[in-house]
């Protein structure tokens, strides 16, 4: 239970801390459905960081349950990253999925750049 008004510190991860993004586009969709569902579910959020793995958000609700309801939304349509994930495993491995975690850089931004 969350109360509203009062600032929450989200983490979303991978299935088994797998990747998440791959590429510049997969952060970008992400944050694109990020501020559907703040502006749909009316959250405020102050920063976020999204890495290859998980993103970290503050989030302040006006609502109890807008936490639960924005990250559903998010998880119902970010079903282009999630194909590319499943795509990606048979033809390299989870050896290489560690790898990409490596060399993929963490992108953290300020939340004025949603």
């Amino acid at each position: 239970m969350y109360i509203p008004g009062i600032p929450a510190h989200i983490v979303q991860r991978g299935n088994n801390r797998d990747v998440c993004f791959f590429s510049d586009a997969d952060y970008q969709y992400y944050k694109v459905l990020l501020a559907e569902g703040l502006k749909r579910y009316e959250g405020h959020l102050y920063v976020y960081c999204l890495m290859t793995n998980h993103v970290h958000l503050p989030i302040t609700f006006c609502y109890a349950d807008s936490i639960s309801r924005t990250i559903q939304y998010i998880g119902r349509n970010i079903r282009n990253i999630s194909i590319r994930l499943t795509d990606a495993v048979p033809r390299c491995g989870r050896a290489c999925t560690r790898v990409a975690q490596w060399m993929l850089s963490t992108i953290c931004y300020s939340a004025t750049a949603i």
